[in-house]
């Protein structure tokens, strides 16, 4: 195989026109599709400079995508990091790399962040950051080896789990093997269900989806406030972002919004990716009046029975370790941040700086939680 070829998307225009090309290599992973990411720099590129590289074969054809940007903050210096870090939530990160691709587009890569082949956008990065990765990933994992080559720390910290249910084909089969008093809520629920009071509806293009958004983005934003939290919707940004990357991910059937309704009036919603034979629960929300009712039991014995008269594998309830999950029998994955800091005075010197004063914030978390008992 000859050496590969590489480019760098630096501008905004060109990251707009490269759709078909970037989604050729990301397939039906949803956060690693141009829909998401070209969709979360929209508004969020203020923050940052395009740092994507793109390796190509000797015919030209894209063969790999390291999805990165370049920003800059007082305490981390220089970084890159994934597009669609943080708030956005981005589960099972990785790089978008070609079936047979996977070593040398690492290779390439390794060059070029921190070899003899260093690009100059990557020559003064302090630090290097993929979050929401598996410690599975065979291109993370081949990439902790390159930086290891080069005499850099990698350092990988826990962020959370994300959690999936193994889907029958039968309903009534996989009802069973929930807990006996976990599975009388789920009959109660199905009873409600049936009743004519209550109907579902899904909505799959971005015609449906964009005149179903209101209301999911109402029901979440009543259930946040509710539990005294401001909900992902106060922030302008963010919603302009996922209403965009899901009325375009309904565009190739990778989106979609389940609303139940009560008596004529929405209840519960769910935003949902669809990837292959996986249902990707991303966001909910509940009209807190209707609490009597179990609306969370509701939402999600409709949601998963349809998952299954679909045809569905697993349903993915995605990151966070709340306790309801592991009663749907949804097993965790953790979910890890990776950290690679390049063999330099100034990088190692930043992350010690900055790892000391994580730690002490942890400590005194620790000492100020201890007091208050």
């Amino acid at each position: 195989m000859s050496r590969l070829q590489t480019r760098l998307i630096t501008e905004f225009d060109e990251f707009r026109g490269c759709r078909q090309r970037w989604n050729e290599l990301a397939g039906d992973r949803v956060f690693h599709r141009w829909e998401w990411m070209f969709s979360w720099w929209e508004q969020y590129c203020s923050g940052g400079e395009l740092a994507i590289v793109v390796f190509e074969d000797d015919r030209g054809h894209w063969v790999g995508i390291a999805p990165w940007y370049k920003s800059t903050s007082p305490a981390r210096g220089r970084v890159i990091q994934t597009l669609a870090s943080g708030s956005a939530c981005s589960d099972y990160v990785s790089l978008a790399i070609r079936p047979g691709f996977t070593a040398p587009v690492i290779v390439a890569l390794g060059r070029l962040m921190l070899g003899r082949d260093v690009h100059e956008l990557f020559a003064d990065v302090d630090l290097f950051e993929i979050e929401g990765h598996l410690a599975t990933d065979p291109a993370i994992q081949l990439l902790h080896e390159a930086a290891a080559c080069r005499n850099a720390s990698v350092v990988m910290h826990e962020i959370g789990g994300t959690w999936r249910s193994a889907l029958p084909a039968d309903w009534h089969e996989y009802e069973a093997t929930l807990h006996r008093s976990f599975r009388r809520k789920t009959r109660k629920a199905e009873k409600r269900l049936a009743n004519a009071e209550f109907s579902g509806e899904v909505f799959l293009t971005p015609k449906q989806l964009q005149r179903a958004w209101p209301i999911f983005a109402d029901l979440h934003q009543m259930r946040r406030q509710s539990l005294g939290q401001p909900g992902c919707f106060a922030d302008p940004h963010f919603e302009r972002f996922l209403q965009t990357a899901s009325l375009r991910l309904a565009e190739s059937a990778h989106s979609q919004i389940n609303l139940v309704h009560y008596k004529g009036r929405p209840i519960t919603a769910n935003l949902e990716f669809i990837a292959g034979d996986s249902v990707f629960m991303y966001q909910t929300g509940m009209d807190p009046e209707y609490l009597s009712l179990e609306p969370g039991h509701i939402n999600f014995t409709w949601a998963i029975q349809a998952s299954i008269e679909r045809g569905f594998r697993w349903f993915d309830f995605l990151r966070g370790d709340e306790v309801y999950k592991s009663r749907w029998k949804a097993t965790r994955a953790p979910l890890w941040r990776t950290r690679i800091v390049p063999d330099r005075w100034m990088p190692r010197v930043r992350s010690s700086l900055w790892n000391a004063g994580r730690q002490f914030r942890d400590w005194t978390q620790t000492m100020t939680g201890r007091s208050s008992h």
